[in-house]
């Protein structure tokens, strides 16, 4: 088998009741999703806004005998998940025809291109928290696909509670662009603006309603290198008072409000909310796995990478 690059985009999830009075969610999750998951996605439906999508957790022909690629042990749920679209007609050119516009072969409405993507869940010890690793390939990913079915997966049988799933945030991306990154802007953004503002304003609603923003930048460039000490301390401390003064308390400024530090690194720009939630930034980490003659991740080789990348973070 051939190596190539592939990338494992890291989300968590937790588990939280509806009511106060549910008990705590303390079932097996990873073995109920073992024992339930791939019959489940052969009851959702197939239409999709005029396109027919068919999920299914992938299987294998091995040594003549076909064998699901979903494992689950010690609290670790992992396997291969594809997703198909049919509806339209899909053209086959041949690399070597070029003077031939003519594909070399066309698909009907009933057939559609399989992507298989890997996926690998991480359940801790109070079956509430966990941790998601799903693979890319470049552009492609199953993030919205895999996510949604879940969700909808655990709607079904666990109506009394809600499975909310999201990014990843790594602590060392963000020191990275903390430290090597040029901070361009600043912006506190309020949760409340105050009664006097609303009032000249003749705004009919309560303040709760409205909010503003201050952005703070140059007009041209970044800050200066001295206001990157005053953001470390801002995320170290944890402490907006770093930059929350009393003239901006007084127009409704205060250690509720949104604060989020804009940031150019490696030519791209980055958003670091204080509040830990990442905009335009993904834990997405690059591996190198082994891939058979279809392109497909071999399954040993990418769930090694992804234990060995869950022990790196440990993050529960």
């Amino acid at each position: 088998m051939r190596e190539e690059k592939r990338q494992l985009e890291a989300l968590i999830f937790h588990i939280s009741k509806r009511k106060k009075e549910t008990p705590r969610f303390d079932l097996d999750l990873g073995k109920h999703i073992f024992n339930h998951f791939p019959d489940f996605l052969y009851t959702l439906p197939t239409e999709d806004d005029g396109l027919k999508n068919s999920i299914k957790i992938e299987k294998k022909e091995i040594s003549n005998q076909i064998e699901t690629t979903i494992h689950y042990n010690d609290r670790i749920l992992l396997g291969k998940i594809s997703s198909t679209k049919y509806g339209s007609i899909i053209k086959l050119v041949n690399a070597k025809n070029k003077e031939d516009n003519k594909p070399s072969y066309e698909s009907t409405i009933n057939e559609g291109v399989e992507k298989v993507f890997f996926f690998f869940i991480y359940f801790n010890e109070t079956n509430d928290k966990g941790m998601i690793f799903l693979e890319r390939n470049g552009v492609y990913g199953i993030n919205s696909v895999f996510t949604d079915v879940l969700k909808l997966y655990f709607r079904e049988y666990f109506p009394n509670y809600i499975m909310k799933t999201s990014r990843y945030i790594d602590q060392d991306i963000n020191a990275k662009i903390i430290n090597d990154g040029a901070a361009k802007s600043i912006t506190l953004k309020t949760n409340k603006v105050s009664k006097d503002i609303t009032d000249k304003l003749n705004l009919t609603e309560e303040s709760e309603e409205y909010v503003y923003e201050l952005v703070i930048r140059k007009k041209n460039g970044f800050f200066p290198s001295n206001t990157r000490g005053v953001i470390k301390k801002l995320f170290d401390k944890k402490d907006k008072n770093y930059i929350i003064s009393e003239p901006l308390e007084s127009i409704g400024f205060n250690d509720k409000s949104d604060v989020t530090i804009g940031f150019s690194y490696n030519n791209k720009s980055k958003n670091i909310n204080f509040n830990e939630s990442i905009g335009g930034v993904r834990s997405v980490y690059d591996i190198f796995v082994k891939v058979d003659k279809y392109g497909e991740s071999d399954l040993d080789s990418i769930s090694e990478l992804a234990y060995e990348k869950l022990q790196q973070i440990n993050p529960l």
